[in-house]
């Protein structure tokens, strides 16, 4: 503020009268303010994205409870009472002493049905399971099917690629379901079809992808020509389900190469 002054005649004062005045403006207006404004939201948007989370993690931690409680449901029920429909067919069958030329056939069909589903709710008792979740719970699970089939039978079954370090990642429920069916139906149509003396499954570390290959030194067939069975397009269906890659690669005289490639989710 500066300020001058004149007399009665109305000269004025060349010199003045000086004092610095400082007007501060509202709180709100101020750059602390506005700080703690970015704070408070920094803050903010940190709590919802922990409460998010610890929300997601309890959300997963329920689904694995529910699907270890479920399988074990599954097993304990389901596998009894099939149990018990395969034993009593059989021992219904035994008590016929012989004449078994008309309700023969219809208990075999009971018999071979139940054992059938029991092996295919075996299966999807495993895929519940959220222990069981790793590349390597896949790959033994596989395995362990394989060494069933080829155990009593003249093909010698190998593996290679099971102690390798990525086998501990996890997959979704539904890829271990499919791949694990996917193999299961290729290995039944070498047994069936292919006249082999070698199978041998093997696992690989793509980029950021799994890959099992599934080879065999059979009679292989044309590829190109006589890929349209149902067996081929299931397996193809259900790789097409979980965005996997499937090739078939054989030739008549050459065996057969299956290719399942899978990508691993973060």
């Amino acid at each position: 503020l500066k300020v001058k002054a004149s007399n009665h005649d109305g000269l004025w004062n060349e010199s003045f009268a000086a004092s610095n005045i400082e007007i501060k403006g509202p709180f709100w207006k101020t750059g602390w303010f506005f700080g703690l404004i970015i704070m408070g939201f920094g803050l903010m948007a940190f709590y919802l994205h922990r409460v998010r989370w610890q929300w997601k993690m309890k959300k997963i931690a329920e689904i694995d409870r529910f699907r270890k409680i479920t399988s074990q449901d599954f097993h304990d029920e389901l596998g009894s009472k099939l149990t018990i429909i395969s034993l009593f067919s059989e021992i219904t069958r035994d008590k016929l002493n012989g004449d078994a030329s008309i309700v023969g056939p219809y208990l075999d069909k009971v018999i071979d049905t139940s054992n059938s589903l029991y092996h295919s709710m075996k299966d999807l008792i495993w895929a519940l399971n959220p222990e069981q979740d790793t590349v390597r719970d896949l790959a033994i699970q596989i395995k362990d099917f394989g060494d069933d089939l080829f155990d009593k039978t003249e093909v010698d079954f190998r593996t290679e690629g099971l102690n390798q370090g990525f086998l501990s990642k996890e997959l979704p429920m539904e890829y271990k379901r499919h791949i694990l069916l996917v193999f299961k139906e290729a290995m039944n149509n070498v047994l069936k079809h292919s006249e082999c003396k070698t199978v041998c499954l093997r696992l690989y570390n793509g980029n950021n992808s799994i890959k099992f290959e599934l080879e065999d030194d059979g009679k292989g067939f044309n590829s190109t020509i006589e890929n349209s069975g149902d067996g081929l397009n299931n397996m193809a269906s259900r790789a097409e389900r979980i965005s996997a890659v499937l090739k078939v690669d054989s030739a008549k005289g050459k065996g057969t190469s299956i290719t399942l490639e899978c990508p691993l989710l973060n």
